[in-house]
């Protein structure tokens, strides 16, 4: 193969490497039962919340409650100095960035039991 056909082959897979899209960072995602007992990975009332990872990129954060009928929650973001959120009860799905609840920086999603009654919580987040 000659050095020209070579430097064109390079050049079009630098080039398809520079085009191609990013993958998301990451994706925290699951179903819980809260109060589940005690998770170390949240900052605010941990012994019966569930939280994601600490990160400055979290675009999207998604909850929905099932399999009760009086549970109230707070779902949002938390760091070491607030937690911020929406109420959120049975059948019910919320959803929202950051910036919805005015906060930035390095952040967990979080959703956090609230009262006397169990919940099923399913959580969907991206970075």
């Amino acid at each position: 193969m000659s050095g020209a056909i070579r430097r064109v082959i390079v050049l079009a897979v630098l080039l398809m490497a520079l085009l191609a899209p990013t993958a998301k960072a990451g994706i925290w995602n699951g179903s819980w039962w809260l109060p589940g007992g005690y998770n170390g990975s949240c900052v605010w009332y941990y012994y019966a919340s569930v939280c994601g990872w600490w990160s400055g990129s979290w675009s999207l954060h998604q909850t929905t409650v099932s399999d009760t009928g009086l549970a109230q929650l707070l779902t949002g973001y938390e760091n070491y100095n607030t937690i911020r959120g929406q109420w959120i009860y049975n059948g019910q799905y919320r959803g929202g960035a950051p910036s919805f609840y005015s906060m930035s920086g390095s952040l967990k999603p979080q959703t956090t039991w609230w009262d006397y009654y169990s919940a099923g919580v399913d959580e969907y987040d991206s970075e």
